[in-house]
């Protein structure tokens, strides 16, 4: 049971979120911080670094796992997040220029205080090697 449930994500789907969205952060791919820095990202980024960090957001059948399967929508992320104190903020391009335009979305500082609450410093999904068979009755 356990080799099952070895490479399922973290049943708390909070904690799945911080931790996909901690990879997707120090990730820093180019494409989701199209703000020109990586202090900051837009709502639609991470979402989509969600998406592709972690393909259980694709099929997301909500909170209590009981919906149709669908793609994780901004609102579901939003709320999930609100849950550990994060919260939309508007976010500027850097450098913020006459005809720039603001995004709702987050910035990394909002996730750190999250992060060091309710992630283990070395989360890192189970590994094989480190699963404890049980004894056989």
């Amino acid at each position: 049971m356990i080799e099952l449930c070895a490479c399922l994500p973290n049943p708390d789907v909070g904690l799945q979120l911080l931790e996909d969205a901690k990879k997707v952060c120090g990730s820093k791919a180019e494409h989701l911080f199209t703000f020109g820095t990586f202090d900051r990202v837009s709502k639609k980024a991470l979402l989509a670094g969600l998406i592709e960090q972690n393909p259980f957001w694709e099929s997301w059948r909500g909170r209590n796992d009981k919906g149709q399967p669908h793609q994780l929508t901004p609102g579901e992320m939003s709320g999930l997040l609100r849950s550990f104190g994060i919260v939309t903020r508007t976010v500027w391009p850097v450098p913020r220029l006459e005809n720039s335009k603001s995004v709702p979305g987050y910035y990394l500082s909002q996730f750190e205080k999250a992060w060091a609450e309710y992630l283990d410093e070395s989360s890192t999904s189970t590994q094989p090697n480190k699963i404890i068979r049980l004894p056989r009755q």
